[in-house]
């Protein structure tokens, strides 16, 4: 039966899985991390625990050997009790988003019949059923048992007023037109990767019957909100009450004005159906996040202040669902949270927040407000309350995500899996060291060092400066499969990441302070930034140094072109070339009209900072030679900037490359992908820096 035929398939799986892990131990075994190990380490999903508290399921997402790069994903379980033992509990190619039904079950979904359908999988016998045949892919879910009748939630992209049937049979009509033509009547025309095809995202659900999932229920037919939020969203978007009679829910209302406005609102909705209300509606910011208190009592999310403002500090919120009373628990704390997780006696919220160039988790007390810090090293996410301990997942700039445990007050904290720890201990990694310095306006920038790998201390060495996107981002204590510096350094280069004025995890004030100063206090930073490292380390190069970045990092790169000849090459990855055709070009508006103060046309005001911290305006200063790297599918920065900074350098004689990747988005994702990519980028390093 099943049984067997798994435990066959298994079998087959892990004689391969050993080979490759023996070749990649052999081909890594003292150097440091290559992009072959990056694109093959194996990514840890978000442990989901089981009901009784005594198991978690997660998903192993890897590529299935070198020169293959195949990506696969199955789940795994493990337990508290005899921590780090391991089971396979699945073997697909996309099996993913795991939710335990019962003890002994666990629903997930899979892309085994063609299609993104609910499975479950018997954790002790390993027997596989397909619970959903819906035409179109199921895209998120929960499961709610707390009702008589437990019922799937979960979300799917139907055409407005049509079900999924309806909608599976448009999709077929639609491809089978002989006219390619698409006509807009207001924005968006396309967001993130996609172009709008006239579909919504909406929630369903769905009771058992019989053993499968019965009819669905679209809770927003006929309605223009969009929820998950496009492009990113999942099943975070959407909560159930304790008793499972309310959903709440975040969305966006998708009309002519979603494109200059970050208005998402927290709406909740009986589970039985009806007219969705509007929790947040009176806040023109940006509202998500809700989960319900255990007791039922409050309804908590975040809630920023600022309209057309996405990186505005996140506060908490706590709603009161008999009162209707709101109080805002963290006015006081100047740190953004980034989730949110009730204790069990409702009494406290566990919380994740960035904190200098970390991702902690904090507890927050419900009556004050007062923040207490629970774990403070690395970068950490997905956290659960299981009895007395904090189950959550943890990266950190030398180890990719991994399962970690603690006390409610954070003690004992521990590392419960070991799934890359032989792949980790044959990859000699460097050690980051945090360093402090003096930037613009007597401010205290932070950074990042990492020495090259083998280090020799008599030895000076080229430089790779990275400069982060956002430009509201960090570079944090975290791993990752994009612009890993682990990478730089194995290569030989000394690499140093600062965060400049913009960056979050230093105060709002940070923060806020890049808008409308672009090329301003943040050039100031770098710049500064690169004098106190090369006057503080003598192993470092100082005629041999080039910069890198991407998104906002990419424009830094356009603008220290035009502004310094103090580098010896740079990597532009979609960056901006020119801030007015940015404007046009982009697909959420409200971001360069926050930045700048509105569109290039709206005053004088606004047409001035388009044109003060347009990197074109200095493109007859360019002599740096410069790698441009383009996504094709990248809306949000369109591939006409890398084109005209290519143009640019190429008309003036200045040595430069294009890399251009079609079928990528802002990131490069693809494994083959992410190999040229480096390939590429440390290539072109090497051709400038080389003694």
């Amino acid at each position: 039966g099943n049984k067997i035929l798994f435990e066959a398939y298994m079998t087959a799986v892990k004689l391969v899985a050993c080979v490759v892990a023996l070749i990649c131990a052999y081909s890594v075994l003292g150097a440091g991390l290559t992009v072959d190990d990056l694109v093959t380490i194996e990514q840890i999903g978000a442990p989901a625990p089981s009901p009784d508290g005594e198991k978690f399921v997660f998903t192993r997402r890897f590529g299935s050997g070198p020169g293959n790069y195949r990506d696969c994903m199955d789940l795994i379980m493990s337990d508290f009790v005899n921590e780090k033992k391991l089971t396979q509990v699945t073997a697909g190619i996309k099996d993913n988003s795991p939710q335990w039904v019962s003890n002994s079950t666990v629903a997930f979904l899979s892309n085994r019949s063609g299609s993104s359908q609910l499975w479950t999988v018997n954790i002790e016998s390993f027997d596989l059923t397909q619970i959903s045949d819906y035409p179109i892919d199921i895209e998120s879910f929960k499961y709610v048992d707390a009702v008589e009748e437990p019922y799937f939630l979960f979300s799917a992209s139907v055409f407005l007023g049509m079900s999924l049937a309806e909608t599976a049979a448009q999709r077929v009509r639609n491809a089978a037109n002989p006219s390619s033509g698409q006509v807009f009547d207001h924005l968006f025309i396309r967001h993130w990767d996609t172009f709008f095809d006239g579909e919504y995202h909406h929630l369903f659900t769905a009771a058992m019957d019989n053993g499968r999932v019965g009819p669905a229920m679209d809770l927003l037919e006929g309605l223009t909100l969009d929820s998950p939020v496009s492009p990113f969203g999942g099943s975070e978007d959407f909560t159930v009450s304790p008793d499972g009679q309310e959903i709440a829910f975040t969305a966006r209302n998708a009309t002519h004005d979603q494109a200059w406005t970050t208005d998402t609102n927290v709406y909740t909705i009986s589970a039985s159906g009806g007219k969705p209300e509007c929790v947040t509606c009176k806040n023109a910011a940006q509202d998500n996040g809700a989960v319900y208190s255990p007791d039922g009592q409050f309804l908590a999310y975040l809630a920023m202040e600022v309209p057309g403002f996405e990186s505005d500090r996140e506060r908490v919120v706590l709603l009161n669902r008999q009162t209707g009373e709101r109080r805002i628990l963290t006015e006081a704390w100047d740190r953004s949270v980034g989730s949110i997780t009730w204790a069990a006696d409702s009494k406290s919220l566990i919380v994740t927040a960035a904190d200098i160039a970390r991702t902690k988790i904090f507890s927050l007390d419900v009556a004050t407000g007062q923040p207490t810090v629970l774990v403070e090293e690395g970068s950490n996410h997905a956290v659960s309350v299981v009895g007395d301990t904090l189950l959550f997942s943890r990266t950190t700039m030398t180890s990719p995500s991994t399962v970690f445990v603690a006390d409610l007050d954070g003690a004992n904290t521990r590392a419960v899996l070991d799934m890359n720890t032989e792949r980790l201990e044959a990859i000699e990694m460097s050690t980051p060291e945090e360093f402090w310095y003096v930037g613009e306006g007597a401010d205290e920038v932070h950074g990042w060092i990492l020495k090259p790998v083998g280090f020799q201390a008599n030895k000076k060495y080229p430089m790779a400066y990275m400069i982060h996107g956002g430009p509201q981002g960090q570079w944090g204590d975290s791993w990752s499969y994009r612009w890993n510096p682990q990478v730089f350094a194995a290569a030989g280069y000394v690499t140093v990441m600062v965060d400049p004025h913009g960056s979050t995890s230093y105060g709002q004030a940070f923060t806020d302070s890049i808008s409308r100063h672009w090329g301003d206090a943040p050039f100031k930073d770098v710049m500064k930034g690169l004098d106190y490292v090369q006057s503080t380390y003598d192993f470092i190069d100082s005629n041999r140094t080039c910069a890198l970045g991407a998104s906002y990092g990419g424009y830094m790169m356009a603008w220290l072109n035009g502004h310094t000849d103090r580098f010896s090459c740079l990597v532009m990855h979609d960056g901006i070339f020119d801030t007015r055709m940015f404007y046009y070009t982009t697909e959420e508006l409200w971001f360069p009209e926050h930045e700048f103060g509105g569109y290039p046309q709206k005053n004088k005001a606004t047409e001035k900072l388009y044109e003060e911290w347009n990197p074109s305006e200095y493109a007859h200063n360019w002599n740096t030679p410069m790698l441009v790297v383009q996504g094709g599918r990248d809306y949000r920065i369109v591939d006409g900037q890398a084109f005209a900074a290519f143009t640019n350098l190429q008309r003036r004689g200045v040595p430069s490359r294009l890399l251009y990747f079609p079928d990528e988005n802002h990131w490069v994702l693809k494994p083959h992908n992410s190999i040229k990519w480096h390939h590429e980028v440390l290539g072109w390093l090497d051709q400038f820096t080389s003694e």
